[in-house]
Parts: structure tokens; C-alpha cells; sequence
């Protein structure tokens, strides 16, 4: 049997990619390096990479965080993101992102394509953090965050606090 290597070997990715973290970091890396060397397909190369950076990175934020949300589609998954991550302004940049790198009519410098990549990055942190903290703590109530008291109990929690 010939050696061969697969189209994905060929251009840089590890044939045996392992978990959603892997995966994701992989793709924007080489989104970075074909924004960097700019041959003729880098602007459909390096948005189809952020693409799948982006998606794989909220799919592990979801596996982690809410299993019930593994069938959803991605839309509705990034719909939901910034009310269920602590930093809400990264989860909506995400989006945002994910919505120029899928208009196929805009044509975006590579300086644009940086700056949305390194938006990218980011989000990236911030989901690899948020999960380690909540890997640290003890579940709270069903949620990650306090729930919401009427104001009777509020006054009660304030008046015995």
C-alpha cells in the first residue's frame, strides 16, 4: 500500500486531531499562517479556519456547560453564549466575527482578517479560563451564576443577612 499522506497532512494538520481544544487551536494557527503568506486562496482558507475555530471552541464550551445543547445548531449556540459565559462581551464579539467570515461578499484586508483571528484568540482564553474556574468550584443551583430572588426574598436575605 503506497504511503499517503491526506490533504489535510499536506497543508499542516495533524491527521489524528484530539479533542474540540485541539482541534481549535489548530485551525486558527493555520487561519494566522495564511493570512500570513497570502497566496491566492488565503482570504477562503483563513475564514473557513476561523470558522471552524469558532465552532469548535463553542462546541466545547457547550459540551461542558450544558449537554442539552449539543443538538442545537450553531446559531442558537452563539445566541445563547453571552448569557451563559461571564465575560458576555467576548461571546458577542465571537458572533460578530462569525458573522463577517461567513459573508462571502466582503473582501477583507489581511489586517481585518488579523484582528478578527486575534478576536478569535481571545474568546479562546477567555472559554479555556471560564472552564477552569467552573472545573474548580462546586456547582451552584443548576447554573453557574447566583439565581435571581423576588424581592420578598431579598428582603428576607437582607434583613437575616
Amino acid at each position: 500500500m503506497a504511503n499517503r499522506r491526506s490533504a489535510t497532512t499536506t497543508i499542516g494538520c495533524p491527521s489524528n486531531l484530539g479533542d474540540d481544544y485541539d482541534t481549535a487551536r489548530t485551525f486558527l494557527g493555520l487561519a494566522q499562517r495564511a493570512v500570513r503568506n497570502q497566496n491566492t486562496e488565503w482570504p477562503n482558507l483563513a475564514s473557513q479556519l476561523g470558522l471552524e475555530a469558532i465552532r469548535s471552541t463553542v462546541d466545547r464550551w457547550w459540551d461542558s456547560v450544558d449537554s442539552s445543547m449539543a443538538d442545537a445548531s450553531l446559531g442558537a449556540k452563539l445566541l445563547c453564549l453571552p448569557s451563559s459565559m461571564d465575560n458576555s462581551d467576548a461571546a458577542r464579539e465571537v458572533s460578530h466575527i462569525w458573522s463577517l467570515l461567513s459573508d462571502t461578499n466582503r473582501s477583507p484586508s489581511p489586517r481585518e482578517f488579523s484582528d478578527w483571528l486575534e478576536v478569535i484568540a481571545d474568546f479562546m482564553a477567555d472559554v479555556d479560563h471560564e472552564l477552569d474556574i467552573r472545573a474548580e468550584s462546586p456547582p451552584r443551583c443548576n447554573s453557574h451564576r447566583t439565581p435571581l430572588l423576588s424581592p420578598a426574598d431579598r428582603y428576607v436575605a437582607h434583613a437575616l443577612g
